[in-house]
């Protein structure tokens, strides 16, 4: 039950997709909000997502998962070491963290459940982020290791691919092999990558992003990213994410101006034959004359607001709401 708590907390402030039985939850942070309108500073980003049945009963297995991000979001490794994916295989987190520190884009955990016995069994472990490359390709490493009630590690290869047009510019993707010779499946995973290094003598951040705010407003609401989920029996899910940033003026953050209307909520899109929800995306528009506007946040991380010109750290996951 505490595991479960933890994921549903984890994606709290995401979006919640919701089928007959299958309820999948999905949900992408940035940090720090206020962000330069003309050019990319580093900024981290937390992943988080679960999928659980209603009931109870297994859900379908995740095939394969992907996240796009917007254009203003630039992903380069540009000077930082390399991980092997061989020196990753069958060894524990301490031991990967001794052959690939310097490759380190970031951490989180991850969960599953084994069905060898009647009820099955919830495992579950630390998740680390490592730069590398196959095939000529960038990529990351997922190392995954289950200490509990069974000991295995596991690699997942991310590859990172670059878009020349579109609104989403770079796609994070992997495919999730079978748990346990297919009688397993994932139930949640958090990711949080944060490296932050120095290159040819400038600071550099694995993550970089800038404001899409027009000229005139200080804080503008934009679709962040997209997840995009394929399952073992077919279905197919979509969920985009909108936040908001503000614009950074002078080289500092400038404090929040008060607001009129919580404007950032999520859609999903759900194609056919796959989980579907409904959201709402409010929008906030200024009185005539006034300097700021005034309203509620649509959460703690996302957060509107209009001028007169215009988590979490669970340390572990579960199998999911019920």
């Amino acid at each position: 039950m505490l595991a479960t708590a933890l994921v549903t907390a984890g994606v709290a402030s995401g979006e919640v997709a919701q089928k007959d039985n299958v309820r999948l939850a999905f949900d992408v942070e940035f940090s720090p909000h206020a962000l330069p309108r003309d050019r990319a500073v580093p900024v981290s980003a937390t992943f988080s997502g679960s999928i659980s049945a209603v009931n109870g009963a297994a859900p379908p297995r995740v095939k394969r998962l992907s996240i796009a991000f917007n254009r203003r979001g630039v992903v380069s490794a540009a000077g930082l070491p390399v991980c092997r994916q061989q020196a990753l295989q069958s060894v524990t987190s301490e031991e990967a963290l001794a052959r690939c520190r310097g490759a380190l884009l970031g951490r989180g955990h991850f969960a599953a459940h084994i069905s060898f016995v009647p009820n099955g069994f919830q495992v579950q472990g630390p998740a680390l982020a490592f730069n590398g490359r196959r095939g000529g390709r960038q990529v990351i490493f997922l190392h995954v290791y289950v200490t509990a009630p069974v000991q295995a590690a596991l690699v997942l290869v991310m590859t990172v691919s670059h878009r020349a047009q579109g609104r989403f510019a770079t796609v994070l993707s992997t495919t999730v092999p079978k748990l346990a010779g297919g009688a397993g499946y994932l139930t949640g995973i958090r990711l949080r990558l944060d490296r932050r290094y120095r290159f040819e003598g400038r600071s550099r951040s694995f993550i970089s992003a800038s404001c899409p705010a027009r000229p005139g407003f200080t804080f503008s609401a934009f679709t962040l990213a997209r997840g995009s989920f394929e399952f073992a029996n077919g279905q197919h899910a979509n969920v985009a994410l909108t936040r908001t940033c503000s614009v950074r003026a002078g080289g500092r953050s400038r404090a929040a101006p008060r607001y009129s209307a919580a404007a950032a909520s999520a859609s999903a899109r759900i194609s056919s034959r796959s989980i579907s929800s409904r959201t709402s995306q409010p929008t906030a528009s200024p009185p005539p004359g006034s300097s700021a506007c005034h309203s509620k946040p649509h959460s703690r991380r996302s957060i509107v607001a209009c001028s007169s010109s215009p988590a979490i750290s669970p340390k572990s996951l579960g199998r999911g709401a019920e």
